[in-house]
């Protein structure tokens, strides 16, 4: 199974079809999803950026890691936010990022710091399927810090998006790996 998800992972990396990228989402949802806990915000995130460096070479995990609870403040999420950013390219990542934004999370003006490196790593993935979501959130009204800072990173995200290629199609060979 893990042999599947890379080669479907190595796939969509190359297109970026949202077709190979509904796939991956079936793969993994045979995986278990055990998010990381701990006692406290530090040993969370340290436990976190151990399983995201193990994710590196082992996909399964990659779940795991984007199902760990935030912490409550930008600054205490950025460590972890780093550790996400070092994943791989991969659907399910892109997914994650365009759900930080829709949460609206961080609202100071300081937060810039968490939000810059994500909505570039979010642009940087070209994952069509999070158009829906990014467009949504547009139209929620946003704190004041939030929409003051980000709602041009918002705009470009959503136009990057849009600009993505549509599905496509799969070369021959391709069809008869996600066949």
């Amino acid at each position: 199974m893990q042999k599947e998800l890379k080669a479907l992972l190595a796939l969509w990396k190359r297109t970026r079809s949202p077709r190979v990228a509904d796939l991956i989402d079936r793969v993994s949802a045979r995986f278990e999803v055990k998010p990381v806990r701990a006692s406290s915000v530090p040993a969370r995130v340290k436990e976190l950026q151990k399983l995201a460096a193990r994710a590196k070479t082992d996909p399964t995990l990659v779940l795991s890691v984007l199902a760990t609870e935030w912490p409550g403040t930008w600054q205490g999420a950025l460590p972890m936010l780093r550790a996400v950013l070092r994943l791989p390219e991969d659907p399910r990542v892109a997914r994650a990022l365009a759900e930080q934004v829709d949460a609206t999370r961080y609202d100071t003006w300081t937060s810039k710091t968490f939000y810059r490196p994500l909505f570039t790593r979010l642009n940087k993935l070209g994952d069509s399927r999070q158009l829906e979501l990014l467009e949504r959130q547009l139209s929620r009204s946003k704190p004041t810090y939030y929409a003051q800072d980000m709602r041009a990173m918002e705009e470009q995200a959503v136009k990057l998006h849009r600009a993505l290629p549509g599905p496509g199609v799969l070369s021959a060979k391709d069809e008869t790996r996600v066949s």
